[in-house]
């Protein structure tokens, strides 16, 4: 299950920033703490509500494009484990899949932006003017329409309840200096070339995405904060993509849709967000849509058996058995230590009344894990189904020996 964290708490380590998401600590001169919280921006504003899970996604989805573009450009992880950081007293699994601890690196003061497709203020940019970011476009364009190849377009980087603005390559130059800026315009779109082609053969186009740089002593380029995330990028499905529209898109839009509901001015403080809103996916029952932000989860992670086994269960929760089976197996394939995927394909086999294949399910957890007793308490359960009860009280006692108290069931 994801952990939720509006805003973090760690006594004794030195906060000096806590942004839209992300909460930064000094570690020493050299390295700092990143902590994605669930904290959830729109327009610019934070939002009251957090979004459960939402930074642990985050992370784990930087982490693994940080690990797919590093030869492409340096990233700011250290690879040092969170746990050796964290104070005394504080619960690691809250922090344990959404922190990072970084090198400390002087921030480059813009936004580094690379589209490949026109849409969004890009869209309105070229409408108004034919131009982007002082970037001359073809005449006749039309939205959502691939360019003819990705652009930088930088803006600058606002403050919490500011408002970003796009800008001109001359703009950055003139602040940071020309070599800079071309480093940054040169990885920018090396960055979203690499990974467009990677995504592009699982299925998803990404149609811009933002990152962030920062320089070393020497005055040595990274690439850090977050990478190809919903929060910072625009994941179209290829295959509902058209042009002259405004593509569904993997990400908080849906968000933005409800608030432009309200009436709301867009300025701080920002609306509370409901419940329903918050669990549009599985929660609320919108199970398309859940399995929509799975499914972008493990094409980008397709190695990661959590995506795979979430997405499996967002079906199963959705009705299309068979697809979740196809997931849930490879899942449990894939993952040799974990029994959460083995658990989802005993619940499919159980809807569907299959004892006899829910037993061989549990067969396998009880191979890759032959000392747990929920293992042993699941056993007695299927044989309980089965009308077998000697079956079923040779394994609760089994499970009861191995933790007196353990059994609600027995």
């Amino acid at each position: 299950m994801p952990t939720t964290l509006l805003q973090s708490d760690l006594p004794g380590l030195n906060l000096i920033h806590r942004g839209k998401v992300r909460d930064v600590y000094a570690l020493s001169d050299d390295e700092l703490l990143i902590v994605a919280s669930d904290r959830l921006s729109a327009f610019d504003v934070v939002l009251p509500d957090p979004i459960p899970g939402k930074g642990e996604i985050l992370t784990q989805m930087s982490n693994f494009w940080f690990a797919r573009t590093a030869h492409v450009v340096p990233n700011h992880l250290t690879g040092r484990a969170v746990a050796d950081v964290l104070p005394a007293g504080v619960d690691h699994a809250l922090y344990a899949r959404r922190s990072v601890i970084s090198k400390r690196l002087k921030p480059v003061p813009f936004e580094a932006i690379a589209r490949g497709f026109l849409i969004g203020s890009g869209w309105k940019d070229y409408q108004a003017s034919g131009s982007l970011c002082g970037v001359a476009l073809p005449r006749g364009l039309r939205q959502a329409e691939r360019l003819p190849e990705p652009i930088f377009t930088p803006s600058t980087k606002a403050a919490v309840g500011g408002h970003d603005e796009n800008v001109s390559f001359a703009a950055v130059a003139s602040q940071v200096g020309t070599e800079l800026a071309a480093q940054v315009r040169d990885a920018t779109l090396a960055v979203y070339k690499f990974a467009a082609e990677f995504a592009a053969t699982r299925g998803i186009l990404i149609a811009d995405t933002k990152l962030e740089f920062g320089t070393d002593r020497d005055g040595r380029l990274y690439v850090m904060d977050e990478m190809l995330t919903p929060d910072s990028s625009r994941f179209w499905p290829a295959d509902q993509y058209r042009i002259d529209t405004s593509p569904p898109s993997f990400d908080k839009q849906y968000v933005r849709d409800y608030l432009e509901t309200l009436g709301w001015n867009k300025q701080p403080p920002g609306p509370s967000i409901p419940a329903a809103v918050i669990a549009v996916p599985l929660a609320n029952g919108d199970f398309e849509r859940s399995e929509e932000y799975f499914e972008l989860a493990s094409k980008a992670s397709p190695d990661d058996p959590r995506a795979r086994m979430r997405l499996g269960v967002a079906r199963m929760a959705g009705g299309d058995i068979d697809s979740a089976f196809e997931d849930l197996e490879s899942a449990a394939r894939m993952d040799e230590s974990g029994i959460q995927a083995d658990l989802a394909l005993v619940v499919g086999h159980l809807r569907r009344g299959e004892i006899d294949k829910a037993l061989a399910a549990q067969a396998e957890l009880e191979r890759k894990q032959p000392d747990n007793v929920l293992v042993d308490n699941l056993r007695g359960g299927l044989m309980l189904a089965r009308r077998d009860i000697p079956a079923a009280r040779a394994a609760f006692e089994k499970a009861l020996a191995r933790q007196p108290g353990y059994l609600a069931a027995a």
